[in-house]
């Protein structure tokens, strides 16, 4: 697939920004989407599956930001993708990634029951992981084991042998 939209350190912070959602945070649904009026691609997607789809515009860290260019930003995308809010992804030299999510006004914090409610499915998430990996390292040590168990009954039939 080709945009005619982004220059070549665009693209490369676009993948930058690609490679980290999908590889380090683990995102869901993550996609490719192209904007005219910014004249860049924009990626979609969603922090995990029960979450609304997001769209962050990757940007490098030495880009003049100020308000203006924030509501400019924010006008475009409403107009373009109906969407409220948007998440800046600002890629330094280091490819290190850092997420600012924007929206216009003041958006009120979740109500603690929520919170809470989320933290209890992230700890279950962790525990639930944490299960996985000490019945996984457990299954990998009884094969190493029965290997070499095997081995040292062949090293002995074949000592038998001659």
């Amino acid at each position: 697939m080709k945009y005619d939209v982004i220059d070549r350190r665009q693209a490369y912070l676009t993948l930058l920004v690609y490679l980290d959602l999908i590889e380090n945070r683990g995102w869901w649904n993550v996609t490719f989407i192209p904007s005219a009026k910014l004249t860049k691609v924009l990626i979609g997607g969603q922090s995990s599956r029960l979450e609304p789809q997001e769209v962050i515009v990757p940007m490098a860290t030495d880009t003049d930001l100020s308000v203006s260019f924030l509501k400019l930003h924010l006008q475009n995308l409403e107009e373009e993708l109906h969407c409220h809010a948007f998440v800046f992804a600002l890629v330094g030299d280091d490819s290190s990634v850092v997420y600012y999510k924007m929206s216009a006004g003041l958006v009120p914090p979740a109500p603690p029951e929520m919170l809470e409610e989320k933290k209890r499915c992230r700890q279950r998430q962790f525990q639930l992981r944490s299960q996985r990996f000490v019945t996984q390292s457990e299954a990998v040590t009884l094969t190493a084991d029965f290997v070499s168990t095997s081995d040292c009954d062949t090293a002995t039939t074949s000592q038998t042998n001659t």
